[in-house]
């Protein structure tokens, strides 16, 4: 998988616009926003030069093309035409984002997965989130998105997204399980989320046979008096046995060679919400 250096991007464009006075000048005097993502500069550029184009603002539109495509980097400047990203991303970074103040709809299919939410924090004109996002197990970067309307988040628990399927490679990411933060955002008028992940690993000792726990799954308010159903995600044999009441979990039977415990969970309210979830709970076995 591609990975950019950011630290290196950010020190070329930086030193590369020092060198040329242009560019301040073309850019008005103002910042510019460096984007680590090739994925971002590609919607930055593309919204931004649509915004110009269809203005008839074409001196600026070929300032803006010059320093773009000498550098890389956008001028503040330009940020709030950027209304709409959506792309099939090879590079999981939103840095750059949090200065598009006017984005609404933020979308994309991610050859690896989202795991920093904290660029688009501060969004609140954002009204659409469908997004690819592991390795978190809330969502409080997103409580303050006052006008967000519809959130949709999968996660495959894989960092790797080459092992999500045919293979017998375990999920190496942390399962999303609490979504309370949402419970204040009273626009949402749609979530759907479906995560798959791993939660803390459990230390048992050696000829245990059963373990139970209190459930950390956390709806949000929107899902209003809902019961979350929970099952066995993945037996460790036809022996063991799963159980649940009032949100306490418990294992029976757990053989000796087991390397993990599992679970999996829904809740919906409506067609419009609905909150599903697999995870393994890996065990630590000592004597």
């Amino acid at each position: 998988m591609r990975r950019r250096n950011i630290v290196t991007f950010v020190a070329v464009s930086v030193i590369g616009l020092s060198m040329i006075p242009f560019v301040a000048k073309a850019a008005g005097g103002q910042s510019f926003v460096q984007a680590p993502s090739m994925d971002i500069r590609d919607n930055l550029y593309g919204n931004i030069a649509d915004g110009l184009s269809e203005a008839g603002e074409y001196n600026r539109l070929n300032d803006f093309k010059y320093v773009y495509e000498q550098y890389g980097v956008v001028p503040r400047e330009y940020m709030d035409m950027v209304t709409h990203v959506d792309s099939d991303w090879e590079e999981p970074y939103l840095n750059g984002l949090e200065y598009a103040e006017n984005l609404e709809t933020l979308q994309g299919e991610f050859i690896e997965e989202l795991q920093e939410l904290s660029p688009i924090k501060d969004l609140v004109n954002l009204k659409s989130i469908w997004i690819e996002y592991g390795d978190n197990t809330n969502l409080k970067e997103l409580k303050n998105l006052t006008s967000l309307e519809t959130l949709r988040i999968s996660s495959s628990g894989y960092s790797d997204r080459a092992n999500d399927e045919g293979t017998d490679e375990k999920p190496d990411m942390l399962a999303l399980y609490d979504i309370s933060e949402l419970s204040n955002l009273s626009s949402l008028n749609e979530i759907k989320i479906y995560t798959q992940g791993l939660l803390q690993t459990v230390t048992m000792k050696k000829g245990t046979t059963s373990y139970e726990m209190y459930s950390p799954v956390i709806k949000s308010e929107q899902f209003g008096d809902k019961k979350i159903e929970y099952s066995e995600a993945y037996s460790n044999g036809e022996n063991e046995l799963f159980t649940e009441q009032d949100s306490l979990l418990k294992w029976e039977n757990i053989p000796s060679d087991a390397e993990h415990l599992s679970f999996s969970w829904n809740v919906s309210n409506g067609k419009s919400f609905a909150f599903n979830g697999e995870v393994l709970i890996p065990i630590n076995w000592i004597d």
